[in-house]
Parts: structure tokens; sequence; C-alpha cells
């Protein structure tokens, strides 16, 4: 059920999301997502389709999140690593 609602919920940001773009006149080049949790080894297969699918309409696509196998679904990952001396950027 959670993963429906997850789903949903996307598909709505997607829409409006589009009907924003139009309406402005111009388009969305970003798309960004944050903390997609609870999910599924299949649910995390299906939103990883989904971000694949949807990537031709932007030209950059963020995803947040904690979940450390999410980082082999996509071809660039950028990685921040929290440590005693601060934060660390990895690309």
């Amino acid at each position: 059920e959670f993963r429906r609602v997850l789903f949903r919920s996307l598909a709505i940001r997607l829409g409006l999301s589009k009907l924003l773009s139009r309406r402005a006149g111009k388009r969305f080049d970003i798309l960004i997502i944050d903390e997609i949790s609870d999910l599924d080894v299949h649910g995390m297969g299906k939103f990883v389709e989904l971000i694949h699918q949807v990537a031709k309409d932007y030209q950059q696509i963020f995803v947040v999140s904690h979940i450390d196998t999410l980082k082999d679904s996509f071809q660039q990952v950028i990685q921040v690593v929290k440590t005693s001396d601060g934060s660390h950027v990895y690309m």
C-alpha cells in the first residue's frame, strides 16, 4: 500500500511540474526527489525505472537518499559523508 501511495505522489508531482512548466512557458530542467524510503526491493526497482523513464524530460535529476543501494542505479552520484572533520563531498 505504501508503494502505491508513493508512486501516486510521484505521478502527481511530475504532472504538476509539467503543468506549471507549460503555464509558465518555460521548461523545468531540474527535478529533485527527496528521501525515497520504505520500499522493498521490487518497489525500489520500479522507482529507478520511473526515474530513468522521465530522465529524457529533465537535464538533471537529483535523488536525495540514505539508501546506499540506490547509488548503483545511477551513472553519476554525489555522495556527502559526515565525519568528525566535517562533511565531505565525493563524486
